[in-house]
């Protein structure tokens, strides 16, 4: 009875070191392929993490060729507003030029010439009158040979408006002129206010495109800083590209090893059980 129980035993280590030896080989297939598996995920995982940094590395360059041309064209605008600042002080002295002539000075001639024209009237009248009558002048010289001759002063004068009439006619037309052109002081002020206001406004807004170019040009350090730093990270996993599949050989080779040594340390087991049923065949 005890001769059965040993060689059952010896059956029974047999069989599990067997088991041991089937779930051990099966462990290392898959094992093997587990590791090629998460290899080959982390290759298309960084294969992907190149392109997004490549993708990064695009962007940040566009933006920084956008920071240089705003800064270029803040710069360009600020100098047109400061160009049109000076041109609007500029004329603000001739804006007052203007309205001490249209004001003042025109008003003033106009109305010495509405005095004086009854009597420039006058002179006219009698310079037409003086012209019609020499242009009538004229007598004829017999001629024997055919029609008389005609001798005149050689003037010809028949306008279709008399001089004194075309004279009255633009005085009327003077009427009330000067104090139209007086009653554009307060609009020319106006205007010249205006035209300062506008020309304070302006400077600011230089002022403030200054600042504002200022703070757009400190942003591109950062942004190089940043295409250097993600450079980096790119050469950087790239280089971990080149290493890392070392590694997974390395990790293939130890767990093929650490599983070959786990086969091996069921031979003994199984030598013992084979070692268990020889003695019960000698023992019987």
């Amino acid at each position: 009875m005890r001769t059965d129980f040993r060689a059952l035993m010896g059956i029974f280590r047999i069989l599990i070191s067997l088991v041991w030896l089937v779930l051990v080989g099966f462990g290392l297939v898959s094992g093997l392929r587990g590791i090629d598996r998460v290899q080959a995920q982390l290759d298309d995982n960084l294969d992907l993490v190149v392109e997004n940094i490549e993708v990064i590395q695009g962007l940040i360059t566009e933006a920084a060729d956008v920071i240089v041309t705003v800064v270029d064209s803040l710069d360009t605008i600020r100098s047109t507003t400061i160009d049109v600042t000076f041109a609007l002080s500029d004329l603000r002295p001739l804006l007052n030029e203007t309205s001490q002539v249209v004001v003042q000075d025109v008003p003033t001639a106009l109305e010495g010439v509405q005095e004086s024209m009854p009597s420039v009237i006058e002179a006219a009248a009698l310079v037409d009158d003086t012209l019609i009558f020499i242009s009538g002048l004229k007598f004829a010289i017999p001629n024997p040979l055919g029609a008389d001759w005609e001798v005149g002063l050689g003037v010809e004068y028949s306008p279709e408006v008399s001089l004194d009439q075309a004279l009255i006619d633009l005085s009327g037309n003077l009427e009330g002129l000067p104090e139209d052109l007086r009653g554009l002081e307060d609009d020319l002020n106006t205007t010249t206010v205006d035209i300062i206001a506008v020309r304070d406004d302006l400077a600011d807004l230089a002022d403030d495109l200054y600042l504002m170019n200022q703070q757009v040009a400190e942003v591109t350090p950062h942004v190089e800083s940043l295409a250097e730093h993600v450079g980096a990270i790119q050469t950087n996993i790239e280089s971990f590209q080149t290493r890392y599949p070392q590694n997974f050989d390395t990790a293939k080779k130890v767990f093929a090893g650490f599983m070959a040594l786990l086969m091996v340390s069921q031979i003994p087991s199984i030598y013992q059980g084979w070692m268990m049923m020889q003695k019960d065949e000698k023992v019987t």
